[in-house]
């Protein structure tokens, strides 16, 4: 009993450790798998001269240094009018996420430009307002993440 007890610990161990370094354990044909997490960022500048930045994924102690960096590269590189973060296809946001938003948040203002959170998932809509940041970001409506980003509901007809 105790060799299993021991097992048992230094698999927690290892599943705790891979998830502090960014990874996640998934269970696949009755044996686990460890897939790393990633996040995708897309940046589009408008003719109005606001530019709109999409991260896809998870925006998390790992993945958050990206956005912060998209934000500053924005502002970088020409000022635009306004920078949309454009939150529909993040499926999870931590402490560390929601910080970097603040971090860019506040690069923006000091540069002189405004940054509002357009479309986030629901998720992340119940963190910026538990959070209290709703109405920094904009307070932003959410959207469900199974609607495509370029239209609305679509209307159900019958066969």
């Amino acid at each position: 009993m105790t060799g299993r007890v021991t097992r048992l610990a230094r698999i927690a161990i290892k599943a705790y450790a891979q998830l502090r370094t960014g990874y996640r354990r998934a269970q696949s044909l009755g044996r686990a798998e460890v897939q790393a997490l990633s996040l995708s960022i897309v940046t589009k500048r408008s003719l109005d001269g606001s530019v709109e930045i999409t991260p896809q994924g998870e925006i998390d102690v790992d993945t958050a240094h990206e956005v912060r960096e998209a934000v500053t590269g924005a502002l970088r590189q020409e000022r635009p009018s306004q920078i949309k973060l454009n939150l529909r296809r993040v499926n999870f946001i931590d402490s560390v996420g929601i910080s970097a938003l603040v971090a860019g948040f506040q690069a923006a203002e000091v540069g002189g430009v405004k940054l509002v959170v357009t479309e986030p998932s629901r998720f992340v809509h119940r963190q910026l307002w538990v959070t209290g940041l709703l109405g920094l970001f904009g307070a932003p409506e959410p959207v469900d993440a199974a609607e495509p980003a370029d239209q609305g509901r679509a209307l159900r007809t019958s066969p």
